[in-house]
């Protein structure tokens, strides 16, 4: 016949198990263990059958010493942008330099001017008024730096111009047509 094995949890005899089965079960190396051959309760810690599921705890794990501070010398030679020190423990010195961003709200505004105007070119005045705007800050954007919608609103607005061109013409044609010129 097997033997039958039962555990203490909390103050709650649990049981009957086989071997198996108690394998496993939720205990630890304290957890109290019986069976009918014992004559008290015993640890499990002390059972050759539990050995296996009781492994010795890992040696403590000591942190590492804590590093020093890398020293943060100001740098005042860098016109106006940012620097910190990336060192740190046993590396060298570095100093990283972070440009501001560059924007160019001229060019920017004669692009969106320009892109407008395409789609209300169709009509007469406005889409005229908002060629030239297009047209005058995109030219004007492009004497700064970034250059890119500038160039885009500038190519946009000769396109623009084409377009009133043929608008214009047409209607020119149309009221020679019908005789007002």
């Amino acid at each position: 016949m097997e033997k039958e094995y039962y555990y203490l949890s909390g103050e709650m005899k649990v049981g009957p198990f086989s071997l198996e089965v108690l394998k496993r079960a939720p205990i630890t190396p304290s957890t109290l263990i019986w069976d009918n051959t014992f004559p008290e309760w015993v640890e499990a810690r002390t059972l050759p059958e539990l050995a296996c599921l009781i492994t010795p705890p890992p040696p403590p794990v000591t942190p590492p010493p804590p590093r020093p501070a890398a020293p943060q010398t100001p740098n005042y030679n860098t016109g106006g942008r940012q620097t910190y020190n990336a060192g740190g423990y046993n590396t060298p010195h570095q100093t990283v330099i972070i440009n501001p961003a560059q924007s160019n709200g001229i060019g920017t505004a004669g692009f969106v001017m320009a892109l407008i105007a395409l789609f209300l070119s169709w009509i007469p005045i406005l889409g005229w008024i908002l060629w030239i705007l297009g047209l005058i800050l995109s030219f004007a954007g492009l004497f700064k730096n970034p250059k890119g919608l500038a160039i885009a609103g500038f190519v946009i607005s000769l396109i623009d111009l084409i377009i009133l061109l043929v608008v214009v013409a047409s209607m020119a044609a149309f009221l020679g047509s019908a005789g007002i010129f």
